[in-house]
């Protein structure tokens, strides 16, 4: 009988194999086909549960970030948007105005009572809130704040009243300094020194969030809301530096809570967040699959959101919204 090649052996291993039990070890008599029996075993019980898993969650990950209605960003707005609640938010309206040129667009009363604002500074989008009839948090935060002409913002912040926390000093690729203004938010104002006065990928306003456990609110955002990190550095200690993580059109800044070397204490402010979505729902659920304690279920509102509430471990609330129009 003439000896077979081993072509015909490797066929007939894979004949062999392919008429076994799922799982069934087959050991082929030519130890020079061994490499390959191990690579077709595993490719004969594919798909297996962890793969499907593992698809279905990317699948789900894309379909939260494609459109599936008509509009559910509302026109003018980005999918995050940083809503600020302080008891002053009639004079902080007026400082935004006054040291950094924000446009007033509508004023109303808010849900909880009090000052509902919307203003745009630069091309950013920010909801003010609160006053005296309020009965919410605070929720006062920090802010990069991208200009053409860092100095002449810087001067007219500090001239409407912010404390000085950095003079400006030019470091990382931008000339920046940080002001305190007198409702308690952190404004990084800054200038690129690149060809634009913004980084790519920043608009001129981001929220920039200092918690305790930064790659574990990074891991969070990741599973809620299908975030990607932009960039990242983390400190040998395991501690995060600075990140940039986008989140639909938009990017969170954020570190974790430390004190700098200029003496500067970078500490945890718990914020809210408006956050439009594709589906509200969907996002609602998977955040608190995610581990965010529930504020509110999904439901529409006068004003043509569907909306839903949430809170992570940080403290940070999140306002999911899609706009479903009036």
């Amino acid at each position: 009988m003439a000896k077979r090649s081993l072509a015909d052996r490797l066929d007939q291993l894979i004949a062999t194999m392919l008429s076994a039990e799922a799982g069934a070890e087959i050991v082929p008599q030519d130890r020079r086909l061994a490499p390959l029996a191990r690579l077709a075993a595993d490719l004969r019980d594919l798909p297996r549960p962890g793969f499907k898993e593992r698809l279905k969650n990317e699948l789900e990950r894309r379909a939260l970030m494609s459109s599936t209605t008509a509009n559910p960003i509302r026109a003018g707005f980005h999918t995050i948007t940083p809503y600020v609640t302080v008891p002053e938010a009639a004079e902080m309206i007026e400082f935004v105005k006054s040291a950094f040129g924000a446009q007033e667009l509508m004023r109303d009363t808010g849900s909880a009572g009090g000052i509902h604002a919307e203003v745009r500074i630069g091309d950013s989008m920010m909801m003010i809130g609160g006053g005296s009839a309020f009965r919410g948090t605070p929720t006062p935060t920090m802010f990069q704040y991208y200009v053409p002409d860092v100095d002449e913002v810087y001067a007219r912040a500090v001239a409407a009243g912010a404390t000085v926390q950095l003079r400006l000093i030019e470091d990382h690729g931008d000339r920046f300094g940080v002001v305190q203004d007198p409702f308690g938010n952190d404004w990084i104002i800054s200038r690129h020194l690149g060809a634009k006065y913004v980084p790519e990928g920043l608009r001129d306003v981001t929220i920039y969030l200092h918690p305790v456990g930064a790659p574990k609110l990074i891991d969070f955002l990741k599973e809620a809301f299908a975030a990607e990190e932009f960039v990242r550095y983390d400190s040998p200690e395991g501690t995060v530096l600075h990140a940039k993580v986008r989140i639909g059109d938009s990017i969170i800044e954020m570190g974790d809570a430390r004190r700098e070397p200029s003496a500067m204490v970078l500490q945890p402010m718990p914020t809210a967040i408006y956050l439009y979505v594709p589906d509200a729902d969907a996002v609602y659920r998977r955040a608190i699959a995610a581990g965010a304690v529930s504020l509110s279920e999904p439901a529409d509102q006068p004003y043509g959101d569907r909306l839903a509430g949430v809170q992570d471990f940080c403290g940070n609330r999140w306002y999911i919204a899609t706009h479903i129009g009036v």
